[in-house]
C-alpha cells in the first residue's frame, strides 16, 4: 500500500533511520553538555510538538482541541525556559552562525574549559542544537511508526537490533576516523588535566551503554504495543525527575542547573502540556448511515 516511505525498501529505510538516530544522539549529547541536563530535558520535551506536526503532514493524523492546547502549552513552556536561560546582555543573532560553526559537536564535552553559566552564550547554543536533535528524533519516530505498522517483515524486536547494529557501525567508524587520531587532544589530555580516573570513565561508558540499550528495547516495545499515552507520560515523568535531580546534585558547580522560579514554571507548563496531549484523543468520526431504500 501507499504511505510514508512506501517506495523505499524496509532495509534501506532502517539504514537511513539508524543514521538519523546516530546524528540525533550526537547532537543531543552535545546539547546536554552545553545547556545542562535539566534544561536539556525541558527542551527535549518539544519532541511531542515536532512529532505531532510531522504526523499531521506525513501520516494524516487528527488531534483533539485539548491536544492542541497541550501543544501550545509545551511551546510556551519551552519559550519560557529559553528566555530565562538567555544571557542578560542579550544574544547577537548576527554572530550566531559563527558561534555555531566554532563548536565541535564530536568533542563538545571534552573541549569545554568550564561549565556554562547564566551569562554564557553557549547555553543558547546548547538549546539550539538540542532542538535540532529533537527534530531528528521526531523524524525517526514518525518513520519508525510507519514502518512498523505498514505490514512489513520488520518487527519491533528486529528494528531494535538492526538500529543498534548500524549505530554501532557508525560509532566505530567515527572513532576510527576522528577520535583515535585525536586521542590525546580529545581524551588523554583532558582526563589527565582534570585528574580523572580511567576506571570511572570506563564505568560511565558501560552505564551509558546499558542505559541506551534499555531505552531502545523499551522504546520500540512501547511504539508498537501501548502507544502514545504511556510514552507521553513516561517522557513527562523523566523530564521532571532529571530536572530536579540535576538541580540537587549539580547546582553548586553549574549555575544553569539550579532550580529557579521561571524554570520551575516552565517545567510545570511543559509537563502539563505533554500529559494533556497524551491523555486526550480525537473522537472517531460518526458513521454515516445511508438512507434506507423503500
Amino acid at each position: 500500500g501507499g504511505g510514508l516511505g512506501a517506495g523505499v525498501a524496509p532495509e534501506t529505510l532502517v539504514v537511513l533511520l539508524s543514521f538519523i538516530e546516530f546524528m540525533a544522539q550526537a547532537l543531543g549529547m552535545a546539547g546536554m553538555m552545553y545547556a545542562g541536563s535539566g534544561l536539556y530535558q525541558v527542551v527535549y520535551s518539544s519532541v511531542v510538538v515536532f512529532t505531532a506536526i510531522l504526523s499531521i503532514v506525513f501520516l494524516g493524523r487528527r488531534y483533539a482541541p485539548l491536544q492542541w492546547v497541550g501543544l501550545t502549552a509545551v511551546t510556551l513552556g519551552l519559550a519560557t525556559s529559553t528566555v530565562s536561560s538567555a544571557p542578560a546582555s542579550g544574544i547577537n543573532l548576527a554572530s550566531l552562525p559563527e558561534h555555531l560553526a566554532s563548536h565541535s559537536i564530536a568533542s563538545a564535552s571534552l573541549e569545554r574549559s568550564s561549565l556554562p553559566s547564566d551569562e554564557d552564550p553557549s547555553v543558547v547554543f546548547g538549546i539550539v542544537i538540542t532542538l535540532c536533535a529533537t527534530s531528528l528524533f521526531s523524524i525517526m519516530y514518525v518513520f519508525s511508526e510507519n514502518l512498523l505498522k505498514r505490514g512489513t517483515s520488520v518487527t519491533p524486536h528486529r528494528l531494535c537490533i538492526l538500529t543498534g547494529t548500524y549505530n554501532l557501525l557508525y560509532t566505530t567508524a567515527h572513532w576510527c576516523a576522528y577520535t583515535v587520531p585525536n586521542w590525546q587532544r580529545l581524551l588523554g589530555g583532558p582526563v589527565v588535566a582534570a585528574g580523572g580516573s580511567w576506571a570511572v570513565v570506563a564505568l560511565m561508558l558501560l552505564l551509558l551503554s546499558l542505559a541506551s540499550f534499555g531505552h531502545s528495547v523499551t522504546y520500540f516495545a512501547l511504539l508498537s504495543e501501548v502507544g502514545s499515552v504511556t510514552t507521553g507520560i513516561l517522557n513527562a515523568l523523566r523530564a521532571v525527575c532529571v530536572f530536579f535531580l540535576s538541580s540537587f546534585f549539580y547546582c553548586s558547580a553549574h549555575s544553569e542547573q539550579c532550580l529557579t522560579s521561571s524554570k520551575l514554571i516552565s517545567s510545570v507548563v511543559v509537563v502539563s502540556g505533554v500529559l494533556l496531549f497524551s491523555l486526550f484523543h480525537p473522537s472517531p468520526p460518526a458513521p454515516r448511515h445511508s438512507p434506507s431504500k423503500p
